[in-house]
């Protein structure tokens, strides 16, 4: 391979308002060539956006406004706060600059009366009744009143003071004088785009300025605190609201990067041990120690540092009668299997953390407690996040701590386990139990929720994972520090961009999420036909990972993956590369690539785009590139196909690069273990069967009104089968949604599934459906399956669902069933599982490549030890080609006790020793000559 693609590593709209006047503007300019280090949140406790230099600032009074000054090194800026009150309506706060054609910020209160009624103040009939100075240099109170009814009226007191480069402004309010606050910026500035942001920060161009204006969570006492600065007062159980208390920061700078909040809490303890992990969470109800062999072959291809989440385990299965955990699902073995599984996982250096979920409660858990729900200001129990016949209801979250000290100590007693992972964590869910202290406060349920990693953290002695990340009302991302790190967010997320900034500068280094979603969530489909058993292709994970590496995240191995052991191998080495690179280090530069190859900073390329070309520096001069553009990438001496990666310096060096036009990966990187050497030529694909248990055709449709249809199924059975089975038949939106598939019909066949032949048809059905009230939209496919005594088989390759058609359910105005039609097909297939795409990218006539310390026609890996270099080569069931720069005394074949067997047969010519391997699941050891 050519030098330059593997080279050298480096050594190891308001009426009544406070106005606010940008008054002086210099041009605006990028901070090119200014480090990002001075960005990072890292030793940072409080929200207020960081700034690159040093700022001086200064008040003074104007009348009756107040003027405000920063002055850096690059710029000037005077903001004019002044209470306007020349007109009706609502009241907020107004930005504009000197010749502005459009004002730029308001910052919009919703009055809420005082009358028992609950109705609101009518906002055509507000007046300010009073405005004047309170003590102090920037302080106002406000009274705002209804004409012709002076009994209602509603107070705002208003502080203002400069923190760094921002206006920091205090409001509080009487309980029940105001039920919302939303910025709102006129004329509609743009955008600067993110994903997972901390706020809504806009670009202003008229004033050449970047802005933002968010609601610090952790000085609030809102119900809710978004993004975009909305905050909401939502009526507790009395009727009575929370008095306003709400600190807000909003910022106008040059640079994109001083808008941005600071998440407050500490940084995660478990930064560099999450450095050598990769997150592996997998979903799958077989019989636990069914999951152990996938663990040994992976241990023997060197993925011995996972930090594992094992969702199925639950003594009545997944999101039932939660919160009861234990004991361990019998039908999957008890306690005892699931203790030799998680001791057996753990013993080979992983750790282990079952799924936990304590704040769905269901009513029929043996430790439901009706008093312990948390109420929706009506007082009804607030819904969990269940999805079967058996509703959930939330968890107050003063109530957290309590069942995680009485039932997380199980877990580790009975288990051993040494990691946690909470689901449906962190939540925008708030209780408005009047008779609770902090009801109706979302900053008390994340208070909850960090108390709750402080005590799993203890309790395990290990990282504590949330399922959430997530930018919505919640603000989770807020809490980074507090919990070591999540996953889950968002939708079809592979059509999003690397709009990571955010992320890596203020995120990033106070904790370690893992990958970008799960696989199903990133995927384009969504939780399409087939996604919980789909196999993603190696380009499609090479997309996957590349956005993981994007936004600075340890690997995640999804368990759609598992049965592409090579896929895995690949994704682990890999990530294990980038994570060693990057985890628990800070941004020191980070650029995108615009169309014509010059360089933007994050703010110009979230406004301009394309955000698909990504640099980033980190700190100890360790580079990554990412490349998501549909075309290769030439830069730096590297040459990256589209979704290929590359991390080059001290801690690690590798990625996926082009070699001509072949892909092939490489990873470099170190740790307690020894360093560590893969190679991968891609010569070896692996594609799941096409071959189906049986053909299903589905016949004999009837509509029969009121969304109600019945059908018949004929299976031609391909195998035979020894074992009851019942017949499932479901039908689910076509696009999937968030919502999981439903098992409408689940029936024992009148001829039993055991007594099927092969190649005789057997018959189904009738079978009857109802399209009840909440299945919303027009195009659903129906699956079938077959459901055995551990849950549904693998009806074709990995996939536990075959398509017997679709149907278009035709609707009225008003959304009613006027008739349902039906298209069967005979192909059966999940729309993404076809064979072919499983070939993409792979290298068919096995060249020989040579990489930086190692050469191959497969994939190897290199295992440094105290005796010498361990090599393993897969796949395990063909020879490979080996070379080893420089001469080695001897290559020994290894037992599986470690002791060798015998020496292999070697070639040296220029410069190299090469040897062949047998083919089977084996190890050698090389000795250098002079060793």
């Amino acid at each position: 391979m050519p030098a330059r693609l593997w080279p050298p590593m480096v050594p190891v709209v308001a009426r009544h308002t406070l106005q606010v006047m940008l008054l002086s503007l210099v041009p605006a300019v990028c901070c090119s060539g200014a480090s990002l280090l001075s960005m990072s949140s890292r030793d940072r406790s409080e929200s207020v956006p960081s700034t690159f230099h040093e700022v001086a600032s200064a008040m003074r009074p104007d009348g009756p406004a107040q003027v405000f000054t920063f002055s850096d090194t690059q710029e000037t800026v005077e903001v004019r706060l002044i209470p306007d009150v020349t007109r009706t309506g609502d009241i907020g706060f107004e930005l504009a600059a000197p010749g502005a054609t459009n004002r730029t910020l308001v910052l919009t209160l919703f009055p809420h009366p005082l009358g028992a009624g609950g109705e609101r103040m009518d906002k055509s009939r507000l007046e300010v009744a009073a405005t004047r100075r309170a003590d102090g240099p920037a302080a106002w109170d406000i009274v705002c009143r209804e004409r012709g009814a002076p009994d209602r009226a509603a107070q705002l007191a208003v502080r203002a003071a400069p923190v760094g480069k921002s206006i920091e402004l205090k409001l509080s309010a009487p309980a029940g004088h105001f039920a919302r606050l939303q910025p709102t910026w006129l004329g509609n500035p743009p955008h600067v785009e993110q994903l997972y942001r901390l706020c809504d920060t806009r670009w202003l161009e008229e004033q050449g300025r970047y802005g933002s204006c968010f609601a610090d969570v952790w000085q609030s006492d809102a119900s809710g605190v978004g993004v975009s600065g909305a905050v909401t007062y939502d009526p507790l159980t009395s009727g009575r609201r929370q008095p306003l208390r709400e600190t807000y920061y909003v910022t106008f700078s040059r640079h994109f990067e001083e808008t941005l909040p600071n998440p407050p809490r500490e940084p995660s303890p478990y930064l560099d041990e999450m450095a050598q992990r990769v997150v592996h969470y997998y979903s799958d109800p077989r019989p636990f120690m069914a999951h152990l062999p996938w663990f040994e072959s992976m241990q023997f291809l060197g993925a011995d540092r996972l930090l594992v989440v094992g969702q199925f385990w639950m003594r009545y299965g997944f999101d039932v009668k939660f919160p009861t955990h234990v004991p361990a699902r019998p039908i999957q073995g008890g306690d005892e299997a699931f203790r030799a599984l998680t001791s057996a996982v753990m013993a080979m250096g992983h750790r282990y953390a079952p799924h936990q979920n304590l704040y769905d409660h269901y009513p029929d858990s043996p430790d439901y407690n009706k008093a312990d729900r948390a109420l929706e200001s009506n007082g009804q129990p607030i819904g969990g996040w269940d999805w079967g016949a058996v509703k959930a209801h939330f968890l107050k979250p003063s109530k957290l701590l309590d069942y995680a000290r009485r039932l997380c100590p199980e877990l580790k007693t009975r288990y051993h386990v040494n990691a946690s992972f909470y689901d449906i964590m962190p939540t925008h869910r708030v209780d408005y139990d009047a008779g609770v202290e902090g009801a109706g406060i979302i900053r008390v349920t994340h208070e909850q929720d960090a108390r709750l990693a402080a005590y799993a953290r203890e309790l395990y002695g290990g990282p504590v994972l949330y399922e959430a990340v997530s930018e919505g009302v919640g603000r989770a991302s807020m809490l980074a520090g507090s919990y070591d790190g999540g996953m889950a967010g968002g939708m079809r997320l592979r059509a999003q961009s690397l709009s990571s900034a955010t992320e890596l500068l203020k995120v990033h280094p106070k904790m370690a999420n893992h990958g970008l979603t799960y696989y199903e969530r990133w995927a384009l489909w969504g939780r399409g036909p087939g996604w919980a058993t789909y196999s993603p292709t190696a380009r499609e994970m090479d997309d996957y990972r590349a956005m993981t590496i994007g936004f600075g995240r340890v690997g995640a191995i999804p368990h759609q993956l598992r049965p592409d052991r090579h896929g895995c191998m690949r994704d682990y080495h890999l990530m294990q590369a980038f994570t060693h690179a990057y985890t628990g280090h800070e941004v020191v530069d980070l650029r995108y690539e615009d169309e014509n190859g010059e360089w933007m900073d994050a703010g110009t390329a979230g406004i301009k785009g394309p955000m698909d070309r990504l640099k980033v520096v980190y700190d100890g001069d360790q580079a990554v590139y990412v490349n998501r553009r549909n075309a290769a990438w030439d830069i730096d001496g590297l040459r990256l196909p589209p979704a290929g990666c590359y991390t080059r310096g001290p801690r690690a060096e590798g990625g996926t690069c082009l070699d001509g036009d072949r892909i092939a990966d490489y990873a470099e990187y170190g740790g307690p273990f020894g360093s560590r050497v893969f190679a991968d030529a891609r010569s070896h694909v692996w594609t799941p069967s096409t071959q189906a248990v049986a053909r299903v055709r589905a016949h004999d449709f009837k509509d029969l009104g009121g969304g109600a249809f019945e059908l018949t199924l004929t299976w031609t059975p391909h195998r035979t089968f020894t074992k009851p089975h019942r017949v499932g038949a479901y039908f689910k939106k076509l696009d999937g949604g968030s919502g999981r598939w439903d098992m409408h019909v689940l029936d024992w066949p009148e001829k039993k599934v055991e007594d099927w032949n092969v190649g005789e048809k057997a018959v189904t059905g009738p079978l009857r459906f109802q399209i009840g009230p909440d299945h919303t939209g027009t195009n659903y496919f129906l699956g079938v399956t077959l459901w055995g005594i551990h849950g549904r088989i693998d009806m074709i390759g990995v996939s536990r669902d075959l398509i017997a058609g679709y149907l278009d359910v035709r609707r009225d105005d008003d959304d009613k069933v006027l008739g349902v039609f039906f298209k069967p097909t005979e192909e059966n297939l999940p729309p993404m599982y076809r064979a072919a795409r499983y070939t993409d990218g792979m290298n068919f006539d096995k060249p020989l490549i040579t990489f930086r310390k190692v050469a191959t026609d497969g994939a190897v890996l290199l295992k440094e030890t105290d005796l010498g270099t361990e090599i393993v080569a897969y796949p395990t069931g063909q020879p490979t080609r080996v070379g080893l720069p420089g001469e080695w005394a001897k290559i020994e074949l290894l037992k599986p006790d470690w002791t060798p067997e015998r020496e292999v047969a070697t070639e040296t010519r220029n410069g190299w020793t090469w040897f062949e391997t047998s083919g089977g699941q084996v190890r050698y050891l090389a000795t250098r000559a002079d060793e």
